[in-house]
């Protein structure tokens, strides 16, 4: 009895072994993924997979689940927290950041994964769902399961090289800028400083909030973080001080908020409260623009030129502004 129980394991563990190594498997990357797939197709039980596979029998179960389901699978077998086009966003998203020279953290990243998810709603979904959160562990094994964004995040340089990086970028630039100011003698008043600053929305888990996103009026209680706002504030050299914007996540403009407008604050609705090309034009626009030509004549100078100084960011790669 002993004997027969030995050879159909072996013989088991066999099947196992040559299935795994035919070429049908084999572009599978990952060998939870692999046996997976095995279990799928009936050529070995789950509880084989697991005993002669090395693997957990709740990472098998959930990679089998999902395989069953249409879904890819996460390296422990769990359907991965983003997939299909919101990951193709994000890593188009993580691209275009890392490219605009902006320092992209893991935290940025989190929450910029945290709003392609949220934000990607599908219409008919059910509204009273508590919204996904990511944490920063989903985040960084994410990115190591991805070796082309490891050079999209920030590594820890030595401080002399960085030292030494930054006096080889700053150097030619403050000249640049020193000769353009020789050249147009700015004055000022038209010398302006534009800068973003991300506004974390607090969670509270005795208050109450409205959602824009609820389809029906009513309170409800959450524990939810709500994404970012952002807030758009302009400085002139002499001290004075361009209205600001508040980018605000939500379709439309909360009546809470009304209160809050002023000569010199305004608050946009912004689909996820980050500054994007069209935002940026609008405040180009509408609120630098007007400022700069009230300034002149009050100055006196109606056709002098203005100096503005931006920060690399993705938003500003808008030739028609």
């Amino acid at each position: 009895m002993k004997l027969l129980v030995k050879k159909k394991a072996e013989a088991v563990q066999k099947r196992l072994k040559e299935a795994m190594s035919t070429l049908h498997y084999r572009k599978y990357s990952s060998r939870l993924e692999r046996i997976a797939h095995i279990v799928n197709d009936n050529v070995v039980r789950l509880v084989d997979g697991v005993k002669y596979g090395g693997i957990s029998k709740k990472s098998l179960e959930h990679a089998v689940k999902a395989i069953k389901n249409g879904r890819t699978i996460a390296k422990v077998g769990h359907p991965p927290i983003i997939s299909g086009e919101k990951e193709k966003q994000f890593l188009e998203e993580v691209t275009i950041e890392s490219r605009s020279g902006t320092s992209l953290t893991l935290r940025k990243a989190r929450d910029l994964m945290e709003n392609i998810i949220n934000d990607s709603e599908e219409e008919g979904e059910n509204e009273e769902k508590i919204k996904k959160t990511v944490t920063l562990k989903t985040v960084y094994a994410f990115i190591k399961c991805h070796p082309e964004l490891k050079s999209s995040l920030p590594k820890q340089v030595d401080i002399n090289k960085l030292a030494a990086s930054c006096q080889k970028v700053l150097k030619p630039w403050y000249t640049e800028l020193q000769v353009l100011h020789n050249e147009n003698k700015y004055p000022e008043e038209l010398i302006f400083n534009i800068d973003e600053s991300s506004l974390r929305i607090p969670t509270s888990t005795r208050g109450v909030v409205v959602h824009p996103a609820d389809e029906q009026a009513g309170f409800k209680k959450t524990a939810e973080r709500m994404p970012n706002a952002t807030l758009v504030a302009g400085i002139a050299a002499d001290g004075f001080s361009l209205p600001s914007v508040v980018l605000w996540p939500s379709a439309n403009l909360p009546k809470e908020l009304t209160t809050l407008l002023t000569p010199s604050l305004d608050i946009w609705p912004n689909t996820n409260g980050w500054m994007d090309k069209t935002a940026f034009k609008k405040y180009a626009l509408t609120v630098l623009l007007t400022s700069i030509i009230d300034r002149r004549k009050r100055i006196l100078k109606e056709s002098h030129r203005c100096l503005f100084l931006l920060d690399s960011h993705s938003s500003r790669a808008d030739p028609t502004i």
